[in-house]
């Protein structure tokens, strides 16, 4: 096997999926896999379940990927997934962090009625009059008029 390595650990197991092979070659070797692990544990009549944490490296897994991967182990009654994680996030989830993490500067004039929202922290340069709502996910730093 070159494409997935299994490795013990106190909670169980960790399967790393070699980001470089081709996601077949990782499906054929998973089920190779699975096969002599449930014949080896079917031996020794131990009907604990056992968890596999599965690590993909940096390649970024769809969804029906996921499934594949998780209708694979669910074939064998004795094994869960428990986690699957990557190295890697999509531009989305990257995007959102970025918001989140980082410090928006806003100049504006909040007039009475006016409801403002901002994702993350903000930094506030500017007037706020009676009525106005300046709301954040972060904090809010005020450096102007209220």
């Amino acid at each position: 096997m070159h494409n997935v390595v299994l490795k013990g650990h106190q909670g169980g197991y960790q399967l790393t999926l070699k980001q470089n092979g081709a996601f077949t070659a990782i499906i054929g070797e998973l089920g190779e896999l699975f096969a002599k692990l449930s014949r080896e544990r079917s031996g020794q009549g131990d009907e604990q379940i056992v968890g596999f944490k599965i690590n993909t490296e940096n390649r970024l897994l769809t969804d029906r990927e996921k499934q594949q991967i998780q209708e694979l182990i669910e074939q064998y009654p004795q094994f869960r997934v428990e986690k699957i994680e990557s190295g890697v996030m999509t531009k989305a989830a990257a995007k959102a962090w970025k918001e989140q993490d980082s410090i928006h500067i806003s100049r504006l004039v909040i007039r009475s009625g006016q409801e403002i929202q901002i994702d993350g922290d903000v930094l506030f340069i500017g007037t706020v009059h009676r009525g106005g709502i300046l709301r954040a996910t972060g904090s809010v730093y005020l450096v102007g008029k209220n």
